[in-house]
């Protein structure tokens, strides 16, 4: 399990961000665009997020909250379907 969520090849604190409810989001796959979206679309802000997880767990600094994506979001499944991913497949994942 290795490979699991794998974070990187760097990750942004919240203080190098001027405002994180206004990233523009894209994936592609292969070259191909599969998703093209902006965080002001999600559901929820991140200070509710925060609120909400906090209430049940105890959150510590260094704590990765996976918020998911918004709208437009692209399933990847290993094997089965048209949009498989094989093991030669590059998927690309840009925040701007």
């Amino acid at each position: 399990m290795d490979t699991y969520a794998p974070f990187g090849p760097c990750i942004v604190t919240a203080d190098e961000l001027e405002d994180p409810h206004n990233l523009r989001l894209w994936l592609t796959k292969n070259g191909e665009m599969k998703q093209d979206a902006n965080t002001r679309l999600m559901i929820f802000r991140i200070p509710e997020l925060i609120a909400d997880l906090s209430a049940g767990i105890t959150l510590e600094p260094g704590d990765i909250i996976a918020t998911g994506t918004p709208a437009g979001t692209y399933a990847i499944t290993i094997t089965g379907t048209s949009g498989a991913l094989q093991h030669t497949a590059t998927v690309q994942l840009v925040v701007q």
